[in-house]
């Protein structure tokens, strides 16, 4: 009987899907595949199931972020204050 190797966690795809950027979205995937079914062979399910996750996380750096635009952002958070930009803590300055 031939061997089943399962998929790699469905989640850990779609917080990849969540977090990066369409264009890197379809390369990481396929590397990430391969590498989990070489785990798999290697260190078995369980194991390979984790580095999956280890290796997923890993592209929580901001180069592979998604940047959403669809959420506005407070009026607080878009205002610069002027006075702190140039280093001036007196307004009648």
């Amino acid at each position: 009987m031939k061997d089943h190797i399962p998929n790699p966690p469905q989640l850990a795809d779609r917080f990849l899907r969540a977090i990066c950027t369409p264009d890197w979205i379809s390369e990481i995937k396929d590397d990430l595949k391969e590498d989990y079914y070489n785990n798999v062979k290697n260190h078995g399910v369980v194991q390979a199931k984790a580095l999956y996750w280890i290796e997923v996380f890993s592209f929580l750096r901001p180069l592979f972020w998604k940047i959403r635009t669809d959420i506005e952002q407070p009026d607080h958070l878009n205002k610069t204050d002027e006075r702190s930009r140039f280093g001036k803590s007196d307004p009648s300055d």
